[in-house]
């Protein structure tokens, strides 16, 4: 068992995920007093007892048909595209099974159908919203106002219509374009 109390594997399945993990791991010097607390102490907080980084399609393959428990992080977001939909397909009406999405799921798309329960599934659907790796609206006025000279055009193309107006009326720039 390691140190949260989980006696389950955990797949990374998620190629691009494996390598900005890689990156992230080269880049000690950089994380924060917990990791450097954990690491210090011998527990490495990104490699772990337990932990298994599927890199081949025919791995991945395999992993879906794995008996028991584990939990399986793999990529793409909005489920859209990638390995998830094959864990969603094989998975969703199992109610034994959780699917946590971190982060926000744009208008639309199979995660946030899933999340409004336009989705039927068997599985339990949780939300981690506070986990999203985005930078929220007053953090991006902030830095766009922190810049020595204004930028002569920022135009606004990510996540729903009505927030990227609102941030363009926030940001009280003339030259703001709300794209597609």
């Amino acid at each position: 068992m390691d140190r949260i109390g989980l006696n389950v594997p955990v797949f990374v399945d998620s190629p691009l995920g494996l390598e900005i993990t890689a990156i992230y791991s080269s880049l000690e010097s950089y994380w924060d007093q917990e990791a450097k607390d954990l690491m210090a102490q011998g527990d490495h907080p990104l490699d772990f007892k337990g932990l298994y980084a599927v890199r081949k399609f025919q791995d991945h393959q395999k992993l879906l048909k794995i008996p028991g428990p584990a939990i399986i992080i793999a990529g793409s977001g909005m489920c859209t595209g990638g390995r998830i939909v094959d864990h969603l397909e094989q998975g969703l009406d199992d109610p034994a099974n959780d699917i946590v999405f971190v982060g926000y799921q744009v208008q639309g798309t199979p995660g946030r159908k899933m999340i409004e329960g336009k989705i039927h599934v068997k599985a339990t659907v949780h939300t981690l919203s506070a986990y999203s790796a985005h930078a929220d609206r007053q953090m991006l006025v902030d830095w766009v106002h922190a810049m020595p000279e204004p930028p002569g055009e920022i135009r606004l193309v990510h996540g729903d219509a009505d927030a990227r107006s609102a941030l363009a009326k926030a940001l009280g720039m003339e030259r703001c374009v709300v794209g597609p």
